[in-house]
């Protein structure tokens, strides 16, 4: 596989409020799925691509994903750890990381600058390659048509319901980087 010789940037300092059961203890990269924390997750999808040298934006909690990859180094990667402060937002959190970025902030001078440039590159980023299929991107995907099974649709958030209406009604879901992805054979 080839190795890309570019940093991958993490946010990870949010309170995670919405996630409050979990997170009064841990920061939210830190919830477990499937026995590993969600930022192991996130790192071991890019690391799969080719990506090893990660920088991990921090802020509530930070020494506890500090602690994690001290004691769980990425193998043939690197995983950097920067504390960029507990109530910094987004595109504060970009600045504070602009001397681990080097060249690609360098000639920026300030917020705006900065993010106009980070957009430069999203067509990189936002792109099938970097899609993780869901189980309901799966099923649209599916040749020979699906079954969905959805249970407890009460309990779901109303993004997720717009999603899911979107999906039962269309056959489709719309993924504003890339555009809209048609089921094959309707589910």
């Amino acid at each position: 596989m080839k190795v890309i010789e570019m940093k991958v940037v993490i946010l990870a300092g949010g309170l995670g409020t919405r996630l409050s059961e979990e997170t009064r203890k841990i920061p939210k990269p830190m919830v477990e799925i499937g026995g590993q924390p969600l930022l192991w997750h996130i790192i071991n999808i890019y690391a799969a691509h080719g990506f090893k040298d990660f920088i991990v934006a921090c802020g509530y909690k930070a020494e506890v994903i500090e602690d994690y990859f001290a004691e769980n180094p990425l193998s043939g990667g690197r995983v950097e750890c920067v504390d960029t402060g507990l109530e910094t937002m987004t595109g504060g959190r970009l600045l504070r990381l602009k001397d681990k970025l080097g060249a690609t902030l360098a000639d920026t001078s300030g917020l705006e600058e900065a993010m106009t440039k980070l957009h430069g590159f999203s067509d990189q980023f936002y792109s099938e390659e970097f899609l993780e299929p869901r189980p309901l991107l799966k099923a649209l995907r599916q040749k020979h048509g699906a079954v969905l099974l959805i249970d407890e649709i009460d309990k779901s958030d109303e993004e997720f319901e717009a999603f899911l209406l979107e999906i039962l009604s269309a056959y489709q879901v719309s993924i504003p980087e890339i555009g809209t992805i048609k089921a094959t054979v309707p589910p």
